[in-house]
């Protein structure tokens, strides 16, 4: 029952197969084994062999993808809450206060997404809200995960996975937190609550079929016995594998290999370059281009901010001028206009390895741009170019 609830869900197929996402997907397919294992440790290890288990099973699920890993740190970090000594207690906040401090994971936390109001966010985390759909969906599906939290709640040996729903709720409502120190428990997974929000599906999915198994266990105490409970196990199957086939196409996507490759946005070396000449070239820069160029990263890897962070993201209406007519700033005035609005030092960021198709279909106004004139280039970044924007200097 529980992995029919599971995969009733969008979130889940959404994020293991679609889009290239894999990699995340794998951690999130990780993560309930090792919440499993976990319980184990935490009721039968001594202290030292619950930290060998959890820095293991972190650095597992993090091999798999880095915010797999921090979600069992965050977990870990988060269990002797419940049952533990007040030194281990303080240790786990230690970390978390160390984690929060991060400014690498304060600046992936921040990285630009579909904004959501706080409001929107506690919808998301109690309702698993589709991306297209009512609030309600899951309503029978999310009712029985709530038996499974009742149910798990009162006894205290069996706390972890109320625990794991909890924090995972906490971290969607969290991400992109105005408040950059509590965003940062979102940045391996760079802020993105669609991350969470999958992992959440699988929790609410066990937390179900628990759910279905006290409410049978009840029934079956008491007159309406074991017809009764038959029922309930079969309108929880019919109900749950009613709503896989509306949501078929999120699968059928993941089998098709065009889908399963991301393109990197840029290499090694670019990487290191742009890290190293962070100094001296991005200093106060305000940078144009293709996120897809590597351009989109330079607000998360150097000084400098992204006019255009990524791909789909929330953008003004200026944003969107200059996505599609950038390189007419020669003869469009409406271009120089924004640029200047924008302030800062303006950079052109291109590459040339970059897919012009990939390009093509949202950034059209960054191909092709005309450099000869009111460009001046001033670094290469192994197979990018950066230029400074002279055109539309008054």
């Amino acid at each position: 029952v529980a992995g029919a609830a599971c995969a009733s869900t969008m979130w889940t197929p959404f994020l293991l197969f679609f889009n290239g996402q894999t990699p995340t997907g794998l951690a999130i397919a990780l993560l309930p084994g090792a919440l499993a294992a976990m319980e184990k440790a935490f009721r039968t290890y001594g202290l030292r062999g619950r930290l060998v288990l959890v820095a293991c099973l972190s650095l597992g699920a993090g091999c798999a993808h880095p915010g797999g890993g921090q979600v069992l740190i965050v977990l870990a970090c988060a269990k002797p809450a419940l049952r533990s000594r007040v030194l281990v207690g303080a240790a786990g906040l230690l970390i978390l206060a160390l984690m929060m401090a991060n400014a690498q994971l304060q600046r992936m936390a921040a990285f630009p997404r579909e904004p959501r109001t706080l409001l929107q966010r506690v919808e998301l985390a109690l309702f698993l809200t589709p991306r297209e759909g009512r609030a309600w969906d899951y309503a029978w599906f999310l009712l029985l995960a709530g038996l499974g939290l009742i149910a798990l709640g009162r006894e205290r040996s069996r706390r972890l996975l109320v625990l794991a729903w909890s924090v995972c709720a906490a971290l969607i409502v969290l991400a992109q937190s105005a408040v950059a120190p509590l965003a940062a428990v979102t940045g391996a997974w760079w802020g993105d609550y669609n991350r969470y929000l999958a992992l959440m599906a699988l929790l609410v999915g066990a937390l179900a079929g628990l759910g279905t198994q006290s409410a049978i266990d009840w029934a079956s105490r008491h007159r309406a016995g074991v017809p009764a409970s038959a029922a309930l196990a079969v309108i929880s199957l019919v109900i749950t594998l009613s709503q896989v086939p509306s949501n078929r196409m999120w699968v059928q996507r993941g089998y098709d290999s065009a889908f399963l490759v991301h393109p990197a946005w840029l290499g090694d070396g670019e990487r290191r370059d742009m890290e190293t000449t962070d100094r001296f070239v991005f200093d106060d820069a305000v940078v144009y281009g293709a996120p897809q160029t590597g351009a989109g990263l330079v607000g998360v890897l150097t000084g400098g901010r992204s006019v255009h962070g990524s791909v789909g993201s929330p953008s003004d209406p200026r944003q969107d001028y200059l996505a599609w007519h950038f390189r007419d700033l020669h003869t469009d005035p409406e271009v120089c206009a924004i640029i200047r609005q924008e302030g800062g030092t303006p950079l052109f960021y291109d590459d040339s390895t970059a897919s012009s198709d990939e390009i093509g279909e949202s950034y059209p106004g960054y191909l092709d741009v005309d450099t000869s004139t009111g460009f001046i280039p001033i670094a290469t970044l192994d197979t990018a170019t950066v230029y400074r924007i002279t055109a539309c200097e008054k």
